[in-house]
């Protein structure tokens, strides 16, 4: 989630809402390249184990 709005409570509404991250603006960029690095790795391992399934 990327979003304007900065206090805790809008962070929970976000994970309410399903986010499993929350950036926000103006976007850091080394803390934004962490999570990108993250998000690259979860899906690189998904599709290993997606393709080790089938």
């Amino acid at each position: 989630m990327v979003s304007g709005l900065t206090s805790p409570l809008e962070e929970v509404k976000g994970i309410i809402a399903g986010s499993t991250a929350c950036v926000t603006k103006t976007v850091q960029q080394e803390p934004f390249k962490e999570l990108v690095t993250c998000v690259l790795a979860w899906l690189a391992y998904k599709k290993t184990a997606d393709e080790s399934f089938n």
